[in-house]
C-alpha cells in the first residue's frame, strides 16, 4: 500500500491552523515531513505521531510553569 502524503494545504485544512503556520514549522525542523524535489509533504502516521508527541511535551511544560 501507498503511503498518504499530505500536502501543505491538506495538513493545514486537516489540522485546522493557517499553512504559513505548517511552513514555519517545516522551515525550523518541528513537523515531520518529507521533501520530493521542491514539494513538500507530510506522512499522516508522522503527524498522528507527532501530535501525540507534542500534545505531552506542551501539558508537561504547562505543568512546570505552574510549580
Amino acid at each position: 500500500y501507498p503511503i498518504p502524503l499530505l500536502t501543505v494545504a491538506e495538513l493545514a485544512e486537516w489540522l485546522r491552523i493557517k499553512a504559513s503556520t505548517i511552513r514555519k514549522k517545516v522551515c525550523y525542523g518541528r513537523i515531520p515531513h518529507v521533501k520530493i524535489g521542491r514539494r513538500v509533504l507530510f506522512r499522516r502516521n508522522d503527524i498522528e505521531s507527532w501530535l501525540e508527541n507534542t500534545k505531552i511535551e506542551e501539558h508537561t511544560s504547562e505543568l512546570q510553569s505552574h510549580s
